[in-house]
């Protein structure tokens, strides 16, 4: 259950939020846990502050953050993806999109350990950098084609 709902403003890398791009790597079916929706999250300095002052288990690495949403969950039930605005739905989300993310904030206790967390429950992409894939056909510059 989330205590608080708090809003972050940065950029995001490897944003994956819509259905069909659910990660099924950390399922855990027997246990009642789904796949997840992913991103990762540079927030910006004030969003820094905040963030830290939360007082969550998970510390900013090289000022980034993993955010997840699992579709599933053993005690809340089904979850849902992630609530995104601002594109269409289906848009590539490149690397450097500017965003506002919403995160639930929630206490947990972990084998007698008080614990907190945050879970991702939205998106909007203020300043869309769409991500395009790279044409395969030509080679690389410098790189012999064989």
């Amino acid at each position: 259950m989330a205590t608080r709902h708090v809003i972050l403003t940065g950029t995001v890398n490897w944003c994956r939020p819509w259905p069909n791009q659910i990660d099924r790597e950390y399922e855990d079916i027997e246990n009642g846990k789904g796949g997840n929706w992913s991103t990762e999250f540079i927030p910006d300095e004030d969003s820094v502050k905040v963030y830290n002052a939360l007082g969550c288990k998970a510390k900013l690495r090289d000022g980034k953050i993993r955010l997840r949403r699992y579709e599933r969950h053993p005690a809340l039930g089904e979850l849902g993806p992630v609530e995104v605005k601002g594109v269409d739905e289906g848009t590539a989300i490149g690397n450097g999109s500017k965003v506002a993310v919403g995160i639930d904030v929630y206490d947990y206790t972990f084998k007698g350990k008080d614990s907190r967390a945050v879970r991702w429950v939205g998106l909007d992409v203020l300043e869309l950098v769409e991500y395009k894939k790279p044409d395969v056909s030509k080679p690389a510059v410098g790189v012999p084609v064989v």
